[in-house]
């Protein structure tokens, strides 16, 4: 015979998680932010609220953060971002936040309502009792804060305070069944049968539509042996929910118990049927968890969270592509390629016409200095998907890295012809031209580069210092000064330039840009980033490229 339903379990009826739109608070610090910064938080916050609507979560969950980046005292964003970590299931990001609210907003009762959620979750029922009696005492009027106050009194074994809040919200609303259920329960774990049967019925008069309600009369008539009451009963709970399971076995032992055992037999045929169902639902949901929580990780870049998460989940389920592909690039992420590599080898024998699984192989061979093995890998993933130009732009790079320019320029030339508008198929023929001395042709490249984008830092930098190796001294000057007119601050450019002054003689300009370039140094060096800002970064980055 089953337990009663959810008779222990700290979610028994339904623990109210307190799931509303949160009214609009905002700190007395919110003046502090411009206008424009208002609106442009605002932004992200509506379209925080629409992916939060849409259910999903995680983009929710940016926005809103988003939003706080730009507006820190935005309180209704910050309510919002607790709500997407708690539908989420970031309970942890959600506890920090509810905290922070309260910080802002002390008597906001729902932030006590949810964190006792949270805590009730971790099995934190000391923490979980606290803060449900801090909402009570926020918002004594409110029927399921004493509802909930109650479900944690009664899963430690506190029946009289239990008793005491189901009354209380029932006092409340005179049709506020769950306070009824609640009291129900407790009587059921008195054993208190008679005033637990009153109780439900007193649900039912409310709510004749209550699936829990029939399966606990069940059970009451099951234990006290009125076994046609008890079918009854579980007939009218599968009445509700024909899927529910615990009900077709209880039927199945009152049936029994009549001696009517064909009628057992085929109760407990169909629970044993629905429970197998249920299991591999469980197993689907659980994976699903760690599944979505493992790429919210990495999203965040959060690898060694996202590998943990992933790994509980491949254990789930050791053959799913997606999960073993995720898995593979959270440990490529924390530079663990031997790792990152057995698990996307093991998505490439499952699933060899998934072209994703052989450009991530090969950017992990790559990271190995495999470049033969990731050759192969980008060759497989091209005749997967033969349209890819990045693929041969991938392909063309490993050839470049093995000194193979004929067959870099070949990858390079087929990338261009794919995508036309280019700039880095341009930018790698130019400069496989260039190492090969074949400078016109480089120089052709780099120009066509120019065509697509005239503001390229990269073309500009390669094409002046290839014209001042070629001794185009005037023309190198005419680059490094394009530069400088779409980024002043480059220390790098200046520094090129005073060396193309100075072989000009040109020495008073050498000069001025040589000590240009140090105060940028200095100025990078006192905001503790000797390179600069990460734009500044790259742009000397691309012009030091060869």
């Amino acid at each position: 015979m089953r337990e009663i339903m959810r008779f222990g379990n700290k979610k028994y009826f339904a623990l109210l998680l307190f799931l509303c739109l949160f009214a609009c608070g905002k700190s007395s610090d919110h003046h502090q932010v411009s206008e424009e910064k208002k609106k442009e938080a605002s932004l992200c916050f509506q379209r925080g609220v629409t992916y939060l609507g849409q259910e999903q979560y995680y983009l929710a969950a940016t926005q809103f953060r988003k939003a706080l980046e730009i507006d820190p005292y935005f309180l209704k964003a910050r309510k919002k971002l607790a709500l997407a970590y708690l539908k989420g299931a970031q309970l942890d990001s959600a506890r920090v936040e509810y905290l922070r609210i309260l910080e802002k907003d002390p008597n906001f009762a729902e932030a006590y309502c949810n964190l006792g959620y949270i805590y009730m979750e971790k099995n934190k029922f000391p923490e979980a009792i606290k803060v449900y009696k801090k909402a009570v005492s926020v918002d004594p009027g409110k029927p399921f804060f004493h509802n909930n106050l109650g479900t944690v009194y009664m899963n430690v074994g506190k029946y009289a305070e239990a008793l005491e809040e189901f009354k209380k919200a029932v006092a409340l609303d005179s049709n506020y069944t769950l306070g009824y259920k609640g009291m129900g329960l407790v009587y059921m774990r008195e054993n208190k049968n008679a005033e637990a049967e009153a109780v439900f019925k007193k649900a039912l008069e409310i709510d004749p539509n209550q699936r829990d309600i029939y399966y606990n009369l069940g059970q009451i008539y099951l234990n006290t042996g009125r076994y046609q009451k008890a079918v009854q009963a579980y007939l009218e709970t599968l009445k509700i929910d024909p899927e529910f399971a615990d009900a077709y076995s209880n039927l199945s032992t009152a049936y029994l118990k009549l001696g009517k055992s064909e009628e057992s037999k085929k109760a407990l045929a169909r629970f044993r049927e629905l429970k197998a169902k249920a299991e591999q639902k469980q197993k689907k949901d659980i994976f699903s968890s760690y599944y979505n929580k493992g790429i919210s990780y990495f999203r965040r870049r959060e690898f060694d969270q996202a590998v943990g998460e992933l790994i509980k989940a491949v254990q789930i389920e050791p053959d799913h592509v997606d999960a073993l592909q995720w898995l593979g690039l959270a440990f490529a992420e924390e530079g663990k390629y031997d790792e990152a590599l057995f698990h996307l080898q093991r998505a490439a024998k499952l699933n060899p016409q998934n072209p994703r699984v052989f450009i991530n192989l090969g950017y992990v061979h790559t990271k190995l200095r495999q470049l033969d093995d990731a050759i192969k890998d980008y060759q497989q993933a091209i005749e997967l998907q033969p349209e890819n130009a990045t693929l041969y732009m991938n392909l063309g790079q490993i050839y470049a890295m093995k000194m193979m320019f004929n067959q870099a320029i070949r990858e390079y030339h087929k990338a261009s012809q794919l995508n036309p508008n280019s700039e880095d198929a341009y930018l790698a023929l130019g400069t496989i031209y260039w190492r090969k001395g074949m400078f016109e042709k480089a120089i052709d490249q780099f120009k066509k580069a120019l065509e697509i984008n005239p503001n390229s830092i990269a073309a500009h930098g390669k094409l002046g210092v290839l014209y001042q190796q070629l001794g185009h001294l005037d023309d190198a000057i005419r680059e490094f000064k394009q530069i400088l007119t779409l980024n002043p601050s480059l220390a790098l450019a200046h520094r090129s330039l005073g060396e193309v002054y100075y072989k000009k003689g040109m020495i008073a300009e050498a000069k001025a840009e040589f000590q240009k370039a140090r105060e940028l140094d200095r100025q990078k060096r006192s905001s503790n980033s000797v390179s600069g800002s990460s734009s500044d970064y790259e742009a000397e980055k691309k012009l030091k490229e060869r």
